[in-house]
């Protein structure tokens, strides 16, 4: 029996280990070893298939243009505001002096995470307090402080969410084609054999993990084999 693709593999490597499993059952119906009433059946199942990696097609798409350009400018603006915290606290200290690098020697947090923003959010509303209840302008660091708090609230609030839905949609996808596939292999081997189903599938690598193929270094889909 040929080897599946790890269940916890991406949507897209999901998405081009079926394309390949579609190329190799096309290929079988034209083949002229196939009776016509074998041929007709193949290009049913190549239709179910199609179906199925044209709704996966949809999902790791909306997925991936949510991370790649929605995602991104919460991101950024986090980060922006994580820069202009730490400016706001240099001007007030040692101009040497770097918030965010100092947050990071001592937190547990991973730098650039939400928690470790709260965490510079936190430090700038300390550093304003003192200052706020004397007679110095607390302005720019409680303005850094609550862009910062803006920012990741966003990200929590409107980015998250949708992330959320989006991967659900993705794994739902992921398992409507491969239960598909589980179908599509029993009535192929009814149909022809077994061995003719395991013809259907590509030598996989790292570890059942993704597609084993000769493609370039920017084939993220696939591993030389």
């Amino acid at each position: 029996m040929a080897d599946k693709l790890g269940r916890g593999a991406s949507g897209l490597r999901h998405l081009r280990w079926a394309r390949e499993i579609y190329a190799t059952l096309a290929a079988h119906a034209e083949g002229s070893e196939m009776s016509d009433g074998q041929r007709m059946a193949l290009a049913k199942e190549l239709t179910r298939l199609d179906a199925r990696i044209q709704g996966l097609s949809g999902a790791v798409k909306g997925y991936r243009d949510f991370l790649e350009r929605e995602r991104v400018r919460y991101r950024g603006a986090i980060r922006a505001a994580l820069h202009a915290g730490a400016e706001a606290a240099r001007a007030l200290r040692d101009p040497g002096v770097d918030l965010r690098v100092a947050i990071a020697k001592r937190s547990s947090a991973r730098p650039g995470t939400r928690a470790w923003a709260l965490e510079v959010e936190a430090e700038l509303r300390a550093l304003a307090r003192p200052i706020r209840n004397g007679a110095g302008d607390a302005s720019r660091l409680e303005a850094a402080a609550s862009r910062i708090e803006a920012a990741v609230k966003a990200m929590q609030t409107e980015a998250l969410p949708r992330q959320r839905a989006l991967k659900a949609a993705l794994e739902v996808a992921i398992s409507s084609l491969r239960e598909a596939l589980e179908d599509m292999d029993g009535r192929v081997a009814s149909l022809v054999s077994e061995s003719f189903v395991d013809s259907l599938y590509p030598a996989l690598g790292r570890g059942g993990t993704i597609d084993a193929d000769e493609g370039d270094d920017d084939d993220d889909a696939a591993a030389r084999a």
